[in-house]
């Protein structure tokens, strides 16, 4: 299996091996690519196995449904979102900071693009996992854009969660339309 690429802790690269995962961490990195490709509700827990090399019994073992296996894969994209951008810039005046995080968030994209494609392809959908993937990417703006509006970048509005969604689109829009941009 190939290498996964280098993941930022604590301030430090580590090198994370694809092969040096457990079989559960296998399986959700693959269902995330999976997902990414062609949505959750196209993918299945036997095309997840074949993928990941493993029998279906070994992914019923560790994720009983494909819900728990979405659930599952969604938790980890957000905690690698967290983790990749999470005290980035800290102590730096705030839009040093802001555009810190952004780069370290770009990185994660580039190490892992199925990232963005997996949210691309559920904000796309009306599912119940698209929606809390949805919510929970805006709870995590509503503290950087607190800052912002504390730190006078930005003004406070009539509707804060639409502002959010917005804000979010506009800084992910060449990321999120990247499919349709290309030349």
């Amino acid at each position: 299996m190939s290498a996964a690429p280098e993941r930022v802790e604590s301030g430090q690269r580590v090198s994370v091996r694809f092969d040096d995962l457990a079989p559960s961490a296998q399986i959700r990195r693959v269902a995330l690519r999976l997902f990414a490709e062609d949505g959750v509700r196209a993918t299945s827990l036997r095309s997840v196995a074949a993928a990941a090399g493993v029998s279906l019994g070994a992914v019923a073992h560790h994720f009983p449904s494909k819900a728990a296996l979405a659930r599952a894969v969604h938790e980890e994209l957000v905690s690698q979102i967290h983790d990749a951008v999470h005290g980035v810039g800290s102590g730096l005046p705030l839009m040093e900071a802001l555009a810190a995080r952004r780069a370290a968030f770009d990185d994660l994209l580039v190490a892992t693009p199925e990232i963005m494609d997996y949210i691309r392809l559920s904000l796309a959908s009306s599912e119940d996992a698209s929606q809390e993937l949805f919510a929970t990417i805006l709870a995590e703006l509503r503290s950087e854009m607190g800052a912002l509006v504390e730190q006078g970048f930005a003004r406070k509005t009539e509707d804060p969660e639409a502002s959010l969604a917005l804000y979010f689109v506009i800084v992910n829009a060449p990321m999120l339309l990247a499919p349709f941009l290309k030349e």
